[in-house]
């Protein structure tokens, strides 16, 4: 769950999810510019604070199964070829330690 909505990630990163009734992909340079010319727009979950690689679909392409599929493939692609995330010790861990 991220913003109390779905969140989905491999390897530790983000790579799509749901905010209100929009959707989110993290994508590369190229993919976030498509999205964008195709009427989507970057992701600000909070006003004045742009998650960088992240966009906004637009509900033009998130109504199209066939398309919504094909952008989740390229955004599952772009998180394969980043570095996977350290995973995070859980609270749990830490206090027993100290």
């Amino acid at each position: 769950m991220m913003f109390g909505c779905p969140a989905y990630s491999l390897g530790g990163n983000l790579f799509a999810g749901v905010f209100g009734e929009a959707v989110f992909l993290q994508l590369s340079d190229q993919g976030r510019a498509e999205v964008v010319s195709e009427g989507g727009r970057p992701f600000e979950p909070l006003e004045g604070r742009r998650l960088r690689r992240y966009v906004l679909l637009p509900s033009s392409v998130v109504d199209d199964g066939e398309a919504l599929s094909a952008w989740l493939r390229r955004a599952i692609d772009f998180v394969k070829s980043l570095p996977k995330r350290p995973r995070k010790r859980s609270r749990a861990s830490r206090s027993r330690e100290q």
